[in-house]
C-alpha cells in the first residue's frame, strides 16, 4: 500500500458558517440553558448540573465552528463553562464528603 490512502467519514471537513438566523437560535438554546444549570447547582443537583454543562458546552462548540462567536465572546463563553464546571466539582467534592462524614 504505497501513497496516501483516503480518510472517509462521516462530518465534513469544514462547517459551514452560521446564518443570521441559525447563530440565535442557537444562542438563545444557550441562554435558555445557563440559568437551568445555575438553579440545578443551587439546589445540589450535580448530576443534572453537569448534564448541563455538557449542553451547553456542545452549544458553545456549534457556535464556535460555524464562525458565529467573536474572539471576546469566545472567551466569556469558555470562561463562563469553566467556572459552571468547576462549581460542579466543587458541589460534588462536598457532598461527598459530607456523605463520608456520617
Amino acid at each position: 500500500m504505497r501513497g496516501q490512502v483516503p480518510v472517509l467519514g462521516w462530518a465534513p471537513q469544514i462547517a459551514n458558517a452560521a446564518s443570521d438566523d441559525l447563530a440565535s437560535r442557537v444562542m438563545d438554546l444557550y441562554a435558555d440553558r445557563d440559568p437551568i444549570l445555575k438553579m440545578a447547582l443551587a439546589q445540589g443537583l450535580v448530576v443534572p448540573a453537569h448534564d448541563y454543562v455538557l449542553k451547553c458546552n456542545q452549544t458553545f462548540n456549534i457556535l464556535d465552528a460555524r464562525g458565529a462567536v467573536g474572539v471576546t465572546q469566545r472567551a466569556e463563553y469558555i470562561n463562563r463553562i469553566r467556572g459552571r464546571v468547576r462549581a460542579c466539582c466543587l458541589k460534588h467534592l462536598e457532598q461527598y464528603k459530607q456523605a463520608a462524614a456520617k
